[in-house]
């Protein structure tokens, strides 16, 4: 299957189809987990955060003003779309797989991006990835929006945006192919109306869907003690 056309030819949607402002509550989220076993951020004592599978930065950017942040991502056109929208983060373009970079972190991040990996081998890789990355007592915080426990077939999300140039509204639908697959695929439809013009494009995602325990597996081999 192709790369997902919206973090390709499709990305400069981003800031309306994901807007800044709907990262809030997962920031806010963050930040209680990291102050909780980190201590405060401060001038002095800033948190060091790498996010893997970063996309546009959203989520890093909303985590306070004393972070010295890294934003990954395998899409060169999200790191560019990142660097615009917020330059005060780092970026590199990377595989959450096999990137390596001589920075060690306080926390390492990998949210719903992590749904890309595939296969188990994805897992045990992104997990030692973490691991490579963080400094002795670091925390990894990885949130796959699926388990196969907690797969709801046919799920649907729809949200909609505008600003002065134009409006986009989308709807995604997620199922896999067959009871028990360890993957699964989001459907999206995305209209948008600019200039007076409406166009509909059609974008397919193909995200691994795994046990509890097999993410408990890819933790446990790379050295992860659950909190």
């Amino acid at each position: 299957m192709n790369a997902p056309r919206l973090y390709a030819d499709l990305a400069p949607l981003w800031p309306l189809l994901s807007p800044r402002e709907d990262y809030a509550a997962e920031a806010a989220e963050i930040r209680g987990i990291l102050e909780l076993h980190l201590g405060p951020a401060t001038a002095q004592r800033p948190w060091r955060v790498m996010e893997l599978g970063a996309g546009a930065g959203q989520s890093l950017s909303l985590l306070g003003e004393y972070i010295d942040a890294l934003a990954v991502d395998v899409s060169a056109e999200m790191m560019q779309l990142c660097r615009r929208m917020h330059p005060c983060l780092r970026t590199r373009v990377g595989d959450m797989r096999d990137v390596r970079v001589d920075d060690r972190f306080d926390a390492v991040l990998a949210y719903d991006a992590i749904d890309y990996l595939v296969d188990g081998a994805g897992v045990t890789a992104t997990c030692a990835t973490a691991a490579h990355h963080l400094v002795s007592g670091g925390l990894f915080l990885a949130a796959p929006t699926y388990v196969q426990e907690t797969f709801v077939e046919g799920d649907v999300v729809e949200d909609a945006h505008a600003d002065a140039k134009r409006e986009v509204a989308y709807v995604a639908h997620v199922a896999r192919p067959d009871t028990g697959a360890e993957t699964y695929e989001l459907q999206m439809t995305i209209l948008v109306r600019e200039a007076g013009t409406l166009r509909v494009e059609f974008d397919r995602h193909r995200c691994g869907l795994f046990p509890t325990a097999q993410w408990e597996r890819g933790l446990s081999d790379a050295g992860f003690e659950p909190l």
